[in-house]
Order: C-alpha cells, then sequence, then structure tokens
C-alpha cells in the first residue's frame, strides 16, 4: 500500500502494514495541516503541507530530489548545501533491475564545477570543469530554440540544470551500462 502518514511522510507498506519504504522527511511542519500529494505536469512527484487558513503550501518531500536514472527538465543535478541533499543519477542494474548499479554520474563540487562519471569507486569520465559557457572537454553549448542551460555556482546550492523552451520533450538517461542518453521526442 501507498500512502500518505500523519506527519507528511510517503510510505510504501508491505500486506503486513510493515513499512517497505519511507521519504523520511522529518513532516514537523505538518503536525496541524493536511498533507497533500501532486504529480506535476513537468514529472516531480510533491508532497505539500497545505494551510487550511491560507493558501500557503511548504514543500515536504519531492522525487527531483532523488533523480535515479533519468534526468528531466527543471531537475537539480548536483547538491545543496544547506540541506545537503546530494543528487547524482544512478543506472539500474540491468534492463529490468532497478536496484542500484556501479555506474553513477555527480557533480563535483571541490574547485570547478564538473561532471564525473564513476564505476564503483573507479573515475570513467571527466568532460572538464564548467568554464561559464559549456564544460570545457564537451563542444559549447550554443543558443538555440530547444532548451536552456545553466550551472549555479554559490553558497547555498551547486547545480546544473536545463529548461525546454520548445514543445519537444527532452530527457537524459543513465543506462544499466553506464551510458548516457539524451533521448528527445518531437
Amino acid at each position: 500500500m501507498f500512502k500518505v502518514s500523519n506527519n507528511g511522510n510517503l510510505v510504501i507498506l508491505s500486506g503486513g502494514n510493515t513499512v517497505v519504504w519511507s521519504s523520511n522527511s522529518t513532516g514537523s511542519e505538518c503536525s496541524n495541516k493536511p498533507a497533500v500529494v501532486q504529480f506535476m505536469d513537468i514529472g516531480n512527484f510533491i508532497v505539500w503541507c497545505r494551510d487550511k487558513n491560507s493558501a500557503k503550501q511548504d514543500l515536504i518531500w519531492q522525487s527531483f530530489d532523488y533523480p535515479g536514472d533519468t534526468f528531466l527538465p527543471g531537475m537539480k543535478f548536483g547538491k545543496d548545501m544547506v540541506t545537503g541533499i546530494e543528487r547524482p543519477m544512478t543506472c539500474w542494474k540491468s534492463t529490468d533491475d532497478p536496484s542500484p548499479s556501479l555506474y553513477k554520474l555527480n557533480v563535483d563540487i571541490k574547485g570547478y564545477l564538473q561532471i564525473l562519471g564513476w564505476r564503483g569507486p573507479t573515475l570513467i569520465s571527466r568532460p572538464g570543469p564548467w568554464n561559464g559557457l559549456g564544460l570545457s572537454g564537451y563542444p559549447s553549448e550554443k543558443p538555440n530554440k530547444i532548451f536552456t542551460f545553466e550551472f549555479v555556482f554559490n553558497e547555498k546550492e551547486n547545480y546544473y540544470k536545463y529548461e525546454i523552451i520548445s514543445y519537444v520533450l527532452r530527457r537524459n538517461v543513465l543506462t544499466w551500462d553506464g551510458k548516457t542518453l539524451i533521448l528527445h521526442w518531437i
């Protein structure tokens, strides 16, 4: 069973009501407020705490903070320095086994901002640091009519993000064997 607990945690329960998985959010903001679950058009699954007396909503948990093998427009790929939440991409063990594989992509926040590819503890790819225009090891991203991108590097957050500006659907996927795919649906 899938449900939202009284304190705003998302939980999955087995047949015997044993918690199999929990979002582990504090939920203290929801002590006397109803929790609301919302699946956004952009693909983000969110738990809000809604104040009954106003339109104010407090974010408790969102799936975009735990990206898995897919990076969607609007997601932040990196680290929130305030909460400590890291947002690496981790791929599936195989095409039909969603448990984590050895392959991972993360944003390195030591020194210059860059994306690193890992197979277990071994660094396997490093396309160079962000130079303000693109990753120095890739051809520079040119302004286009499909998407915009940005790297943010400050005391609160370090992340890479892209947004779609046309009617093209795009997602980045880290495959089970460590390859990165950029998929477009026109």
